[in-house]
């Protein structure tokens, strides 16, 4: 185990760290918590055109975090956004 960490996480940078540098991880960790979400709230949404919204009610309003999770989603693809551009 220290020898993954140590070739996922020692890496070393020319000239040193930067800021600028962290955009890259955090990108990583925007996409895979919207894959881990997605599947999350797939679990309870429906897609048919007579239930989406009865199951989009559902998520935020019966489900238990659901709000949350939602929120969570909403928000960090907006921020997946902002991190592509500032990358």
């Amino acid at each position: 185990l220290r020898d993954l960490w140590s070739a996922l996480a020692d890496e070393p940078v020319p000239g040193g760290a930067r800021w600028r540098y962290v955009f890259g991880s955090v990108l990583v960790y925007l996409f895979l918590q919207q894959i881990a979400l997605g599947v999350l709230l797939a679990t309870a949404y429906s897609p048919s055109v007579s239930q989406a919204w009865a199951s989009t009610a559902y998520i935020q309003d019966r489900m238990a975090m659901g709000w949350f999770l939602r929120g969570l989603h909403h928000h960090g693809s907006s921020a997946m956004v902002i991190v592509v551009l500032l990358h």
